[in-house]
């Protein structure tokens, strides 16, 4: 150095540190207070550098009657040699890439850095970097997770926590603890077997699953938003320092704990949705199926590398039935209305609520995909008070504000003084259902305002009004509301089916009450409307060669449009159809809105009625007989025989009775008891 004598520099051996950000060194000359080198020490606790170990050499130097330390004396073996590796010559080899120009470089013993240079920010064991010219993020970490307040997510290898509660010994949180992760146990593809990289005679490779597992809340996790009845208690007595503040169990809370996966209750309702991608492996380690049933992998002989001694047989039989397992999952925690009380349904196995509703208050959304790519799929029912899904476009307020004023601009972000953004307009085809509500509860909020028409937006279907539909069986069939009302029979008073035929009230609702105790808007899955044309093709199962079953708990209310030539459904058959109309109902048990309605035995009835000229043509099969009634001409011909035959009367009553037409001759014959035609 240019103008430092060299008896102004000395080798040094650091004794202490102070707090003022200095350390003493012994010299040849004695002990000399030393600012730390390479270092920065601020008013509030700032700091920047590295500290020399006590007893480490370093050379120091002064300037200006100041001393310095210029750092570690590179000369000084004894500093430099860590597991028998020379620092030098380190230097000169592996670790050359570190020292570069322009780079600024922070070096733990372990290899462990954090370098800036012109290029980017590389953290790790490079494992982490930004890349300034790439615009790119590079992360090659083995495993990854994050917790913020709207959501966690562990990604990586398989770990679970299969300790008993009685050994552990935690002492920090099992959500976001890095303790944690050292009383993980990595799941392989054998959960029973140690996961292992090679195959040798005692340990089989057994490679370790992976997973990339997401929980989303409700409310920021800050808040610690606890189950309903604690909250309800919060704002009943006010929340004080100690209840705001309140330190979980951290050994046994299953909802914030990262290892423990398909945990969503409502007991624990901010924890709102899961999402699972790689394999699903539940808490205590075991594989499962699309049904959420553990596979047998690790269970049995011919399906554990380690009971196995076939090895290649039982990795064959593994990927038999690793092919079943999860490879997707999604799930909301679908929360319904559970009453005053707030108190979540009961998963007792002898609460007559667990039996009973088809499990509806339990039932969350879901979607399982296995790895064959079968899928489940379960969508839970809406309460009374739930959602009603209407056909509805919507526009942001911008968008269409730009039209009407030339000042305002198409994406410009303006604020109405309603504050409202986003407005519907209704595109059902006969929107004829009205949705009501107390005034006290929903005033106004029944129903969206329609942004065209400045009207509530009734319920509907695009293309009919479903509300009409098969109108002929009801009070507002064609016959009763003409002037004056006819007969159902219009041309035979005296028919009996004008007496014992009783029409409808009404197929389809026209009012749904959305508030209230008498609310009974519920029961609804969703609605899926598609704008254009749907082609759906079917495969077949095996062992039936069936292609669709389909089992509803209601009537199926249905209208059908025409074609171009007038066919409303054209059908072909391969097979024969059988058609069972009427039997017993689905036992009121399974669901208790209707407790009351008949699930006995309930007799059949077909009854199609076809629009001619106005009128009528029925064709109507019910306990009371079989009708076949036309306001026109009715053929019956047959290439070869017809059979009336009847235990009573055969009546013929007609104008004119004419048993043969034309002028060929006839025979009419009495056949001998007994005797068929051939």
């Amino acid at each position: 150095m240019a103008g430092i004598k060299d008896e102004e520099i000395y080798i040094a051996s650091i004794i202490d540190y102070s707090r003022n950000g200095t350390m003493r060194v012994a010299t040849p000359i004695g002990p000399i207070d030393v600012a730390i080198p390479s270092s920065w020490i601020g008013p509030g606790g700032e700091f920047a550098g590295g500290y020399p170990k006590p007893g480490a050499s370093v050379k120091i130097v002064k300037s200006r009657d100041r001393w310095h330390c210029l750092g570690y004396d590179i000369t000084s073996r004894d500093l430099f040699v860590n597991n028998s590796v020379n620092f030098t010559s380190s230097l000169s080899s592996n670790n050359l890439r570190d020292f570069q120009p322009d780079r600024y470089l922070i070096k733990a013993k372990n290899g462990t850095r954090l370098y800036v240079d012109p290029n980017g920010i590389s953290a790790g064991t490079a494992n982490y970097s930004f890349d300034i010219n790439n615009s790119l993020v590079r992360n090659n970490f083995k495993q990854e997770i994050s917790f913020t307040d709207s959501y966690r997510k562990i990604s990586g290898s398989i770990k679970r926590d299969l300790g008993f509660n009685s050994d552990r010994s935690l002492l920090n949180s099992t959500l976001n603890s890095i303790d944690y992760e050292n009383s993980l146990v990595p799941i392989g593809m054998d959960p029973s077997s140690t996961v292992n990289r090679e195959n040798t005679s005692s340990d089989p490779r057994n490679p370790t699953l992976a997973e990339s597992r997401e929980i989303f809340y409700e409310f920021a996790y800050d808040y610690n938003v606890k189950s309903y009845q604690q909250e309800l208690s919060s704002y009943q007595i006010g929340i004080n320092a100690d209840n705001e503040n309140e330190v979980l169990d951290i050994t046994d809370s299953k909802s914030d704990n990262r290892a423990i996966p398909l945990s969503l209750t409502l007991e624990k309702p901010n924890n709102l949705i899961e999402s699972i991608k790689g394999t699903v492996v539940d808490s205590f380690g075991n594989i499962l199926d699309i049904n959420r049933s553990i596979l047998p992998i690790g269970k049995l002989d011919e399906v554990s590398l380690k009971r196995n001694s076939d090895k290649t047989v039982a990795y064959k039989n593994i990927l038999r039935e690793l092919r079943k397992s999860i490879a997707f999952h999604f799930e909301i925690n679908a929360r319904k209305d559970i009453g005053d009380g707030l108190e979540p349904p009961s998963s007792l196995a002898n609460e007559e609520d667990s039996s009973s509703n088809y499990y509806r208050d339990r039932s969350k959304f879901f979607i399982d995909i296995d790895k064959e790519g079968q899928f489940k799929i379960n969508i839970p029912a809406s309460s009374e008070t739930g959602n009603i899904p209407l056909l509805t476009r919507y526009e942001n307020y911008t968008n269409f504000a730009s039209k009407e004023d030339p000042d305002i601009l198409a994406d410009q972000f303006i604020k109405p003084e309603d504050s409202k953004d986003i407005y519907l307009d209704s595109f059902a085809g006969y929107a004829s259902i009205n949705l009501s509500g107390t005034k006290d509860e929903l005033d106004g909020y029944q129903s969206p305002i329609d942004r065209f028409t400045d009207k509530p937006i009734k319920y509907g279907t695009a293309f009919h009004d479903i509300t009409k539909t098969c109108y002929e069986f009801s009070k507002n069939a064609s016959y009763l509301i003409a002037n004056p009302p006819e007969e159902l029979i219009f041309f035979d008073k005296g028919s009996r089916l004008n007496e014992t035929w009783k029409p409808l009230d009404y197929i389809v609702s026209d009012k749904i009450i959305v508030t209230g105790k008498d609310a009974n808007g519920g029961g609804r899955s969703g609605m899926i409307n598609l704008d254009g044309f749907v082609s759906v093709n079917v495969g077949a199962n095996t062992v039936d060669r069936q292609s669709l079953w389909i089992d509803t708990a209601g009537g199926i209310i249905q209208n059908v449009g025409r074609d171009k030539n007038g066919i409303s459904h054209a059908a072909s058959f391969d097979g024969k159809v059988y058609w069972q109309i009427g039997g017993p109902g689905i036992g009121n048990t399974f669901d208790t809105r209707f407790a009351t309605e008949n699930d006995t035995y309930m007799n059949g009835e077909l009854d199609i009625r076809v629009k001619v000229g106005g009128h009528l043509a029925i064709f109507r099969i019910a306990e009371d007989g079989i009708w076949i009634v036309s306001p026109g001409t009715i053929n019956l011909e047959s290439d070869q025989h017809i059979y009336l035959k009847a235990k009573g009367d055969i009546q013929l009553e007609a104008e004119n009775i004419v048993m043969y037409g034309g002028t060929e001759k006839r025979i009419m014959s009495r056949f001998p008891k007994n005797i068929q035609f051939t």
